[in-house]
């Protein structure tokens, strides 16, 4: 049995200067070892080798740790990513989502067991299983989108407004249905946005989903179909209903080339989760975080994350860790592959 273990001893040089410390904890990517610090150290089998962490090739692009198992790296780093800047979402989107039901932020947990655990100073998770109402952040993004292609449709100005002024400007337009493929959270907000503005609403399904999440979202008033194909085909099948209609407009939180504008907005809405987080980690007594973990899904909070900690007006250098269950690892699958 053999293991390599993406480690760096205290004694050698990190060639990526601050996030040696972040590399000095260790972490195994073929052992079912999960832990940080000495944990992780200490609970490798014997047979396991540390070899050098994954590392930037020049130009930015990540490559991987050398490796010893036929099987890709656990982790992949761009070190060049921490000098990069961006422009920051809307500064008046969290004002937006004050105006909606249910506002207010979702618990930030402090997890001092976490923390020993990996042996940093303090832990936070920020708990999205209240959000809008909703079990997810998702509800951020398409409640965003939505009153912004409202507006664009309307002539109206892109600030705030209330639930009453976008349901008005939906019933001053000509008639409207909001359509997106989704497997379960995505949909499942932009059903309730719907129903809370009186748009009709379409989700396609792809068949991996179950009888449950269909019938959760239909019942919010949407229109729900089921098709025989994966996730992937069944956002292209939503794009050309959508796209064949001039009263349809597609709301994914997924990009191509030509389809940009939406998918954008969708990530300016998850802004208001990491202005939350900010806020009550002030309250919390607690620093700017040095390490925000993020579920890359479709990439578009990670996305959400990286404006936000990386924006000009963010003045911070948080490190960004974008992790996937082993199970759904659609993002290592690219990054092994060279290519999306």
């Amino acid at each position: 049995m053999d293991h390599s273990i993406n480690y760096t001893q205290k004694n050698q040089t990190c060639d990526r200067g601050n996030l040696g410390k972040l590399h000095a904890k260790g972490y195994c990517g073929a052992c079912p070892v999960r832990a940080f610090g000495r944990a992780a150290r200490s609970s490798h089998p014997v047979e396991c080798r540390f070899t050098r962490p994954v590392r930037a090739r020049e130009g930015g692009r990540v490559s991987p740790a050398p490796r010893t198992v036929d099987s890709a790296p656990s982790w992949y780093v761009n070190a060049t990513a921490r000098d990069w800047t961006c422009e920051p979402p809307p500064a008046d989107v969290p004002l937006f989502h004050a105006g909606l039901p249910a506002p207010g932020p979702t618990p930030l947990v402090e997890l001092p067991a976490v923390a020993a655990e990996l042996g940093v100073r303090r832990a936070f998770v920020k708990d999205e299983s209240t959000r809008l109402g909703l079990p997810a952040f998702k509800a951020l993004g398409v409640s965003y989108a939505v009153h912004r292609i409202l507006a664009e449709r309307a002539g109206a100005p892109p600030g705030p407004a209330t639930v009453e002024e976008m349901r008005a400007r939906a019933a001053a337009l000509p008639p409207l249905e909001l359509i997106a493929a989704s497997d379960g959270n995505h949909g499942h907000a932009l059903a309730r946005t719907g129903r809370l503005l009186g748009v009709p609403v379409r989700i396609f399904l792809p068949e991996a989903v179950g009888a449950r999440t269909a019938a959760t979202i239909a019942a919010e008033g949407a229109r729900v179909e089921v098709r025989a194909a994966d996730y992937d085909r069944t956002v292209r099948y939503a794009a050309g209903v959508a796209s064949a209609r001039d009263s349809a407009v597609l709301v994914q939180d997924t990009a191509w080339e030509g389809y940009e504008q939406i998918p954008r907005w969708i990530v300016d809405g998850y802004s208001t989760l990491f202005h939350e987080i900010d806020a009550q980690l002030r309250v919390a007594g607690a620093p700017a975080p040095s390490l925000v973990a993020v579920p890359m899904g479709v990439g578009s909070l990670a996305q959400a994350a990286v404006a936000h900690y990386r924006s000009t007006a963010a003045g911070r250098r948080t490190a960004l860790l974008g992790v996937e269950p082993d199970t759904a690892a659609c993002v290592r699958a690219g990054l092994a592959a060279g290519r999306p």
